[in-house]
């Protein structure tokens, strides 16, 4: 049963017209003819766009004051260089030697400003997606499972690299975005560049970015574990119901259409 949530289509242009109604809403309220409750509207629509899809929220909260955390205890010492590699970063060593604790905490460390904002602006977006088409139960299944998957995947392909650590969740929010790309393709998110973007789009450029990112050995980004998070839908769904993986099937079908679209329409009018 799908969770009522609602586009994000929706709630954009709501904000906006709530927006262009405020003054004829303000001298409506100077007038007595409306209360001035009226005049938090956009407020009020801001919060439930925030934590409509509870799941997400909480989330995105948990990461937030995890950063805070260990922001503070960096400053007053508490975290040492040795703590945060052995309790709150994943790498090649920590699977073989099954420490769990840094396995999973590593899902909710985040060093910089820049790295939990960016991952927490796509989890935002991508979580409500699948959170609205799955409901909360099966988009944080979604979510921990190709968590789990993707540092699997990152560190077996690091095993000649004992001196390699990653963290944050990235590895999980991949995940996210082959979901929400298979089970709503032509969703539209306005929080990246302002504009309309389809999700299809927000995945395949993942996508395409993880594999040349892989294929050019580059550092100081965890493709594999990307990659490993992003295909993980290939093990969760044989845990979801035959209408789920059935949904998933048809916008595998969607996607693959519109590539061949897409390749069909450069190549006749761009090459």
């Amino acid at each position: 049963m799908r969770s009522e949530i609602h586009t994000e289509t929706r709630h954009v242009w709501g904000f906006i017209f709530s927006i262009m109604l405020l003054p004829w809403h303000l001298i409506m309220v100077v007038l007595g003819k409306r209360e001035a409750k009226i005049l938090f509207e956009p407020i009020i629509r801001a919060w439930r766009f925030v934590w409509e899809a509870k799941a997400t929220a909480w989330l995105i909260l948990l990461n937030v004051i995890a950063f805070i955390l260990i922001q503070i205890g960096s400053i007053t010492g508490i975290i040492t260089d040795s703590f945060t590699t052995s309790y709150l970063l994943d790498g090649p060593s920590q699977l073989l030697s099954f420490n769990i604790i840094a396995f999973v905490a590593n899902w909710f460390v985040h060093f910089s400003i820049g790295h939990l904002m960016g991952n927490m602006m796509f989890l935002f977006i991508l979580g409500r997606i699948v959170e609205k088409e799955f409901g909360p139960g099966k988009m944080l299944f979604i979510y921990f499972l190709s968590a789990v998957i993707s540092g699997i995947a990152d560190d077996v392909f690091h095993l000649t690299s004992m001196d390699y650590f990653a963290n944050g969740a990235s590895g999980a929010i991949s995940g996210l975005s082959s979901a929400a790309m298979l089970a709503s393709p032509f969703a539209f998110t306005y929080l990246v560049l302002g504009i309309p973007i389809p999700i299809f789009l927000i995945a395949w450029s993942f996508l395409a970015s993880d594999i040349t990112g892989v294929l050019a050995s580059s550092q100081g980004v965890a493709n594999m574990a990307h990659l490993g998070g992003f295909f993980a839908i290939l093990i969760i769904a044989k845990f979801l119901t035959p209408r789920d993986r059935n949904r998933l099937w048809k916008g595998f079908l969607l996607n693959l259409g519109t590539l061949v679209v897409l390749l069909a329409l450069y190549l006749l009018f761009i090459h």
